[in-house]
């Protein structure tokens, strides 16, 4: 293939400068275009498109960005090495044991990618590059925390370096803020459905966790009022959106009404944003609607890649000593080479094309997910990879749990999140990225709509 290249724009994919990206990603993925070939000029495939020249040059850009090509002054544009993997990918971990995993709620990983080659072959020509196998303490390093400050403010929030603690993911954040202001024997309120891990950190510092009900933006003001009022709780934990399992999001007048409910009770309102840069600024977080009160988390796990287990716990200065106590006991900090990947990414742009990537990859699969279900119940959100589909009273989700198992699916159900004594709703939650690929997806969740028809269908015949 020469430089006589041009694109199918049949497949519209968003706007024209991504639908050549995608173009071009799908031809060189495909083996139409090698590594090296040369590609048209900006002037040449503007005309031979009928577009703008910036239409063109915006694609060449974020594609460079995007490992696809590589630039050399005064030659053109060609096509950069890429990583070794046929266009359907590899399988997902799940896939390759011989189950296609529904369960495990992370970003696609998109495995034809060569950008973390490309970042780590960037990172291999620092003189300095040794230093970072040594020990690394919280709060983390200053240009690490520099580049979470960049990051963060992708979910629409402006914080300061100093403000900022690495953690260990997410997870480790919050177990940070639990230990830090929740006390043994006391009460936290959270909603009646929540991300697992938060039951076991619980256990782990002693403490008990009171369900408060959801609705369409989240938690209810008024039932988060009555459970403060009740249990005396002084530790408030709240997703206000890309909620797990629901994916409800919050309104600002919601936010503030939760805000002030937190403030009259003297109770610490802590913030799990990690689904917040598939948001952006929509809507302002608590920490800024506070002045910095609350406590907010962040990390990267959810919307990059779950292998960046680099979460950000930001805070008043005058807490960030509190809370990185339970930091230092239990992992000091995370390793100085994720940090590094971070500070690369940012510097180079690259953060930016892949949260684009992800957001479109997000729409796809909710596409098929929409088409499938569409007799259904269900809930989905702009920002999440997972979906929450109820169920009709005569289909029972544990059943379809067992059921799907044998056919090779991994499915969970709502009890897995609840928190409290309240009933379950009879639902599941589906993990809409783990599936390698947009197939393995569509036919899994084709399965699951099979498996609800069947369900359906015996019991109709029961006298």
């Amino acid at each position: 293939m020469s430089d006589d290249w041009i694109p199918d724009l049949s497949k519209r994919s968003g706007s024209i400068y991504e639908t050549i990206v995608d173009a071009l990603r799908r031809d060189v993925h495909s083996g139409r275009l090698g590594t090296g070939a040369r590609l048209p000029t900006h002037r040449r495939l503007a005309k031979s498109l009928d577009v703008s020249l910036g239409t063109v040059t915006r694609a060449y850009a974020e594609a460079r960005k995007l490992g696809l090509i590589n630039g050399e002054a005064g030659r053109g544009m060609f096509v950069a090495p890429q990583s070794a993997v046929a266009e359907e990918g590899y399988p997902s971990p799940g896939e390759s044991s011989g189950y296609v995993d529904l369960t495990l709620n992370q970003p696609t990983i998109d495995y034809r990618s060569n950008l973390l080659a490309k970042c780590l072959a960037d990172l291999a020509q620092r003189h300095d590059l040794m230093r970072h196998l040594e020990y690394n303490q919280a709060p983390g390093e200053e240009r690490h925390r520099q580049a979470a400050s960049a990051w963060i403010e992708f979910s629409g929030l402006r914080v300061a370096a100093e403000d900022i603690i690495l953690c260990n993911g997410a997870q480790q954040a919050l177990f940070a803020s639990l230990y830090v202001y929740g006390e043994p024997g006391g009460t936290v309120v959270t909603e009646t459905l929540n991300y697992p891990p938060i039951r076991r950190m619980a256990e782990m510092t002693g403490q008990r966790l009171v369900g408060i009900d959801v609705d369409g933006e989240g938690m209810i003001p008024e039932a988060l009022d009555e459970a403060l009022r009740r249990t005396h709780a002084r530790t408030v934990v709240c997703t206000p959106r890309g909620h797990n399992p629901t994916t409800a999001c919050m309104s600002a007048e919601r936010r503030q009404t939760i805000l002030a409910i937190a403030d009259r009770h003297g109770a610490t309102l802590i913030e799990d944003d990690v689904y917040g840069a598939f948001y952006g600024s929509g809507t302002p977080t608590f920490f800024e609607l506070s002045g910095g009160r609350t406590i907010y988390i962040n990390s990267l796990a959810k919307c990059l890649a779950p292998g960046l287990r680099v979460g950000f716990l930001v805070a008043q200065p005058a807490q960030i000593s509190r809370l990185m106590q339970p930091i230092y006991n239990t992992t000091w900090c995370p390793p100085g080479l994720t940090g590094e990947i971070l500070v690369n990414w940012i510097e180079q742009g690259v953060i930016k094309s892949m949260l684009h990537w992800h957001k479109r990859e997000i729409r796809k699969r909710q596409m098929i997910a929409h088409w499938i279900f569409k007799q259904y119940d269900f809930q989905m959100s702009r920002g999440c990879y997972h979906m929450w589909l109820k169920l009709p009273r005569h289909l029972s989700a544990e059943q379809l749990v067992i059921s799907a198992r044998q056919v090779g699916l991994l499915l969970t159900h709502s009890t897995a999140f609840s928190v409290g004594d309240a009933p379950a709703p009879n639902a599941l939650r589906l993990a809409l990225g783990r599936p390698a690929t947009i197939r393995s997806l569509k036919h899994a969740l084709q399965q699951v709509a099979d498996l609800m028809t069947n369900h359906a269908n015996a019991n109709a015949l029961v006298i």
